[in-house]
Parts: C-alpha cells; structure tokens; sequence
C-alpha cells in the first residue's frame, strides 16, 4: 500500500481555520495590551462567536479581573475595526490539577451521629416537613455509611 505525499493534499480547505486562529491570536494580543500585566498574563484564548467574544482564563479570580475590563477592551476592539462585537465573555479553563481533585469523597458522620439523628427523627411529628427531611438524610447516610463498610 502506497501513501500519498503531504505535498499532494488540497490543504486549502484548512486555509478559513488558519485564518481564524491568526484572528484570535491578533485579538488576544490587543486584549493583553489592554489588561494590567499581571492581569493580562492570564487571559489565555479568545473565540469569537456571531457578535460575542468569549475570553478563557485559568480561575475564576481572574475571570473577575478580566470582566472589570470588559467595557475597556470592547472599546480598543471598535477602535481597530472590529465593530460586531458587543459583548465580552470570560469563562473559566479547568485545569488538569483541579480535574483530578474534584472526585474526592465526603466525610459521612460518626455512627453514632447517623443513629441520633435518625432516633430524633423518629420521635418527631410525621406532618412535620423538616423531621421528614430529617428522616430521609437519616436513611441516607445509613446507607451510605454501610456501603463504605462493605466497600
């Protein structure tokens, strides 16, 4: 089996994507001009969608920073031609240190806990909303505490 050369693809059809990335390169770089330093370090990528520009940064602290801007950097963007957009986004990138911390398990009370609570649930009247809601944590953490112990 013969493979074809790179050299004879039609690469033309990634021209429009290239050109898109260089356009949210060069927007970035007006955004970080805009931006205090220490700010502007963490406006990481930039994406426009019909009349929106969605900025990602790395926490949501930053994320506040950069929404404190907004109007500052819509205003350069006009400044330089880009007239569509009229609204800025940030949003937030997970990164992989937080992806893999997320799936900690909770702590479930002592046992001892979990049985008070479920007798003083008991002992409560049945049309009162908060001993039924009382009653279903009870359970809940019934279960779950003995499924820790099998587990």
């Amino acid at each position: 089996m013969l493979f074809k050369s790179v050299s004879k693809f039609q690469i033309q059809s990634l021209q429009p994507c290239v050109e898109q990335i260089a356009r949210q390169q060069q927007l970035l770089r007006v955004i970080k001009n805009v931006l205090p330093p220490q700010i502007a370090s963490h406006a990481t990528h930039c994406v426009v969608s019909g009349r929106r520009l969605s900025v990602y940064t790395d926490s949501a602290s930053w994320a506040s920073q950069i929404r404190f801007f907004s109007n500052d950097i819509l205003d350069e963007l006009r400044k330089r031609g880009e007239v569509s957009l009229v609204r800025l986004q940030v949003r937030v990138l997970m990164s992989d240190y937080r992806q893999t911390k997320v799936g900690r398990k909770p702590r479930l009370p002592s046992r001892e806990t979990i049985d008070l609570l479920c007798l003083k649930s008991e002992s409560g009247r049945a049309d009162d909303p908060l001993a039924k809601a009382l009653m279903r944590l009870g359970a809940t953490l019934k279960r779950r505490a003995e499924a820790d112990q099998s587990g």
